[in-house]
């Protein structure tokens, strides 16, 4: 009987104090991530910065308030665009908001770097609950980990030409 609670005992502990990290169910293809993208953008973070913003308390009422959180952390990045493969881009700098960790499947750019990024204009959530206010004069996309945006490589620039050929 002791062996049996000891047993359970550490099976709960180890259970409590599990932490449930990102968790994509698995990589698109380029054309199925190009199809479901509002931008398909490469170029250079030229800044990161972090910003905590709080939601309209109005339109959290509209919302279940165990689903949406009132503070959201997160990174914003400027990036310097040298392509457009897709969307409709007029300034050669863009903001790219993501998460600020990866456990949250949050996107960490390097300053400096030049990546592919696939982003969505809806916000974190991927959704038009539009429960946060972002004052920005560039166009804004969202990106994280379960999408295809990465460092810049030449296979992936080669498989977006093919798929929008």
């Amino acid at each position: 009987m002791r062996v049996l609670f000891k047993t359970l005992f550490f099976l709960f502990v180890i259970q409590s104090t599990f932490s449930y990290a990102c968790q994509c169910k698995s990589l698109r293809s380029v054309t199925e991530e190009i199809d479901r993208s509002d931008a398909v953008l490469v170029g250079r973070i030229i800044s990161k910065e972090s910003f905590q913003i709080e939601a309209d308390p109005n339109k959290l009422r509209n919302i279940d308030n165990y689903s949406r959180d009132k503070t959201f952390s997160g990174i914003k990045y400027q990036l310097k665009v040298f392509k457009s493969y897709k969307g409709k881009i007029k300034e050669d700098i863009v903001t790219i908001y993501s998460s600020n960790y990866s456990g949250n499947c949050g996107y960490i750019f390097e300053v400096d770097e030049i990546y592919i990024v696939y982003g969505y204009k809806y916000n974190y959530y991927m959704t038009n609950e539009d429960i946060y206010t972002f004052p920005e004069n560039h166009p804004i996309f969202w990106t994280n980990r379960c999408m295809r945006t990465r460092k810049s490589d030449n296979d992936e620039i080669a498989e977006i030409n093919k798929a929008l050929n």
